[in-house]
């Protein structure tokens, strides 16, 4: 048993039971209403965002830093979300949650976040040096002695085999406190649609764990899980996979070495397949599958689900049973990838599209302007701001602008969702049908969502 980072789960009686659950979350960090939505950390713009929608009234509780992105981090910031001695917010505001994303796609294939961590670690120094990260960090996703790297899962096994945990978590622990992590979660090689891949992640998982708890630095402790896109395709390979972990992770529900953690995972969605027009219905819906089966394995071990990186599928996710969903701010919801020869793409457009609080997609800001010009300049936008002509502003604060809309929508939709879970004059379907149905995004929300599909409890 863990002991001091024991969570205590608290359901509302009048929730109707779906694939989700709703209720409040007892933690050695504070009390949250689950399921949340959280918003994704990545740049300055990010937090000043985050910072501008609290001071004008929205209720962020949950925070998700990106851990290769700590020098974004500032004093300025931690003395806003943690007060110390002199309180910068009101005291009716209390301290979120923080669960950062280790981005362990670092450690298993060239990104943005690998580029990252190298900067971060440089003014180590050869004195610091660590062979045993140095090994993780040039890993390849795949197997190819074109690459002149490791295959992942090798590399992760020659590592522990040759250093042992020790170095690995010390890095871990570095940079989650760097962005004020509650939760030390320890991070996996990539599960690919192979069973051998999801045993070897889990083995290594269970391995780090009993370090991590050990570890008195951290409120709470977790796994996290990073899961190739292909885990969703139709092929056989792929369903032995799933099936794997799904009972894998059952296994540790009658574990007690497993109780009371974070299960988080990102998908690392290069392949598209989601999105796919042909394959994306079925993968999704295998995805909304694995969430419900994983988080029905995290509920008996008294745990907690966190999907990282979802983009605009929050309230599918949600519905699908993760407790807290992680949603990126600016920039591309998935993981950047970098390419040998090449950097990665930003496609960052001159003006960047604004969610739209009714359909919670993305749209062209000549849409908004048309929208704004036709209707006494306005144009929905979240409580917590105003509407205003942001494609005027200089580029750094139309992107802050944009991400105080994404910030404001989804942590919305969390709050929305759970009302509706709540109300006991409406069945849960009937609210989530009918705001998908207002949605952008309304086929996948329904693929991903098992109250709309009748699926539910």
């Amino acid at each position: 048993m863990i002991g001091a980072s024991r969570l205590y789960y608290e359901e509302k009686t009048a929730f109707e039971h779906a694939a989700s659950r709703a209720g409040r979350l007892h933690t050695p960090a504070g009390v949250f209403d689950v399921p949340e939505v959280s918003p994704s950390l990545r740049t300055l713009t990010d937090w000043k965002a985050v910072q501008l929608n609290i001071e004008h009234g929205l209720q962020v509780r949950v925070i998700s830093p990106y851990a290769s992105e700590a020098d974004s981090f500032g004093p300025e910031f931690a003395d806003f979300f943690w007060p110390t001695q002199t309180r910068l917010i009101p005291t009716s505001v209390p301290s979120p949650l923080v669960i950062a994303d280790i981005e362990s796609e670092a450690l298993s294939f060239n990104c943005k976040a690998r580029e990252n961590y190298k900067r971060l670690d440089k003014p180590m120094g050869k004195s610091g040096r660590n062979e045993a990260m140095e090994l993780l960090l040039s890993t390849s996703g795949r197997t190819d002695a074109g690459l002149r790297t490791q295959e992942a899962h090798a590399a992760w096994n020659q590592m522990l085999e040759e250093y042992g945990p020790g170095l690995l978590m010390d890095w871990t622990k570095q940079h989650l406190t760097a962005v004020g992590s509650d939760v030390l979660s320890v991070p996996t090689p990539i599960i690919k649609k192979e069973a051998g891949s999801v045993e070897n992640a889990l083995r290594i998982g269970k391995l780090l764990l009993p370090i991590a708890q050990r570890s008195t630095e951290f409120k709470m402790h977790g796994i996290h899980l990073l899961l190739s896109d292909g885990l969703f395709d139709v092929s056989s390979r792929a369903t032995k996979a799933r099936s794997a972990l799904e009972k894998g992770i059952a296994s540790w529900a009658m574990d007690y070495t497993t109780r009371d953690l974070f299960l988080s995972m990102k998908i690392d969605d290069s392949g598209t397949i989601l999105n796919d027009r042909e394959r994306g219905r079925i993968a999704r819906r295998h995805l909304s599958d694995l969430l419900v089966n994983l988080q029905q394995s995290v509920r008996l071990s008294n745990g907690v689900l966190v999907a990282f990186n979802v983009g605009n599928w929050a309230l599918g996710y949600l519905d699908s049973g993760a407790d807290i969903a992680g949603v990126r701010l600016t920039g591309r919801p998935i993981i950047d990838r970098l390419w040998a020869g090449r950097k990665g793409e930003t496609h960052e457009l001159d003006v960047p599209p604004i969610t739209s609080l009714r359909s919670m997609a993305d749209e062209p800001y000549e849409v908004v302007k048309e929208h704004y010009e036709q209707n006494d300049q306005a144009f929905p936008v979240p409580s917590c701001m105003d509407p205003e002509p942001y494609w005027g502003f200089s580029p750094r604060d139309q992107w802050k602008y944009v991400a105080r809309a994404k910030c404001g929508v989804f942590v919305s939709v969390g709050k929305e969702y759970r009302e509706a879970a709540e109300d006991p004059s409406k069945p849960l379907r009937e609210s989530l049908a009918s705001r998908i149905n207002d949605s952008g995004m309304r086929q996948e929300l329904t693929d991903l969502s098992p109250s709309v599909r009748g699926e539910g409890n």
